[in-house]
């Protein structure tokens, strides 16, 4: 797994960031024990933390989707397609779920936040929840902006949406119909979201751009940072 030392910024360490061997393109999302599940439509895999690839029932859907995993299930929605689907870690096998709304909505970021997953693509000003209980999508209450990057993050009573170039939101507490900008993503301006997915540590997320910046947000200051160009 590729790893970039970076402990001076803030002892991090790339390679849990983004497995730039394998996935720097795929749509990615970290798995409970440590391992990256990658799909990019023509194939599926997972990444162990020893390095070992794992090749997966092809999920024969879509490219440039976002993921993300819950419990014992890898969520997958949108990209070049408007088809949702779920993996099961268990059974290793893909099933269908409610139509994706919005066609052709790429680079799309997910959250897992408060029973819903929050949805968010580059090509759309919408803002879609997907309530996991009910198979059903739901509009956002969220004014956002079409063509923009868009980083959708979350922690256990909160969810953050960065819209590159513009704002970035905060959701009220366990709240998803209550939001309010908190400060200016201009610094993003031009960056589109990398599939590589977020890490959380120490009250802050991490991220890159598909320009290569290693983006820091604190949530103890609200404050974007550019910690380094890769």
């Amino acid at each position: 797994m590729h790893s970039v030392d970076v402990d001076s910024l803030d002892v991090l360490s790339l390679g849990e960031i983004c497995n730039a061997n394998w996935c720097l393109w795929d749509p990615t999302c970290l798995l409970n024990d440590g391992s990256l599940f990658c799909c990019c439509g023509a194939s599926t895999y997972i990444i162990t933390p020893a390095n070992i690839v794992k090749p997966l029932d092809s999920s024969k859907y879509s490219h440039e989707s976002g993921l993300v995993a819950v419990n014992d299930f890898v969520y997958m929605f949108g990209g070049q397609s408007n088809i949702s689907a779920k993996f099961s870690l268990k059974s290793e096998n893909w099933k269908a779920l409610a139509q994706y709304p919005v066609a052709n909505n790429l680079f799309i970021s997910c959250a897992h936040f408060n029973g819903n997953i929050i949805i968010a693509g580059s090509d759309s000003n919408v803002v879609l929840g997907y309530n996991i209980v009910n198979d059903s999508f739901s509009n956002i209450p969220i004014e956002l902006h079409k063509l923009k990057g868009k980083t959708c993050l979350a922690t256990d009573s909160r969810c953050y949406i960065i819209e590159y170039g513009a704002n970035y939101y905060e959701s009220g507490v366990n709240n998803i119909n209550s939001w309010k900008p908190i400060g200016s993503a201009n610094m993003l301006n031009g960056s589109w979201p990398r599939h590589s997915y977020n890490l959380f540590r120490n009250e802050s997320f991490y991220f890159i751009t598909t320009n290569m910046k290693l983006i820091k947000f604190d949530l103890k200051t609200n404050q974007l940072k550019l910690l380094k160009i890769l």
